[in-house]
């Protein structure tokens, strides 16, 4: 499924809406995790510590997240391969 911006609701402001705190960084938060795959989704901002501890104990989004992160990593990995391998075939044409 692709993700289109007109799919979620994103509300900016400098103000954390769980603790009020306008200190640090505020991130944002998706209401409905990512993982579940909502049809529209509202993002609303929080302070890192606040955002911390929505997502403490969200053991399927941090499984879905690691397995995005590995996905990354074995496609980057493969595009340095492909890399590495063209290089050396254009050092040994120019040999």
């Amino acid at each position: 499924m692709e993700f289109k911006s007109e799919m979620e609701i994103t509300v900016w402001e400098k103000r954390c809406w769980i603790c009020g705190s306008t200190k640090g960084h505020i991130t944002s938060h998706h209401t409905l995790p990512k993982h579940l795959r909502p049809k529209k989704n509202f993002i609303c901002p929080v302070c890192e510590e606040c955002h911390k501890k929505l997502n403490k104990n969200d053991v399927q989004g941090i499984i879905a997240f690691a397995y995005k992160i590995q996905r990354s990593f074995e496609e980057l990995k493969e595009m340095v391969i492909n890399m590495v391998a063209h290089l050396k075939g254009r050092g040994e044409n120019n040999g």
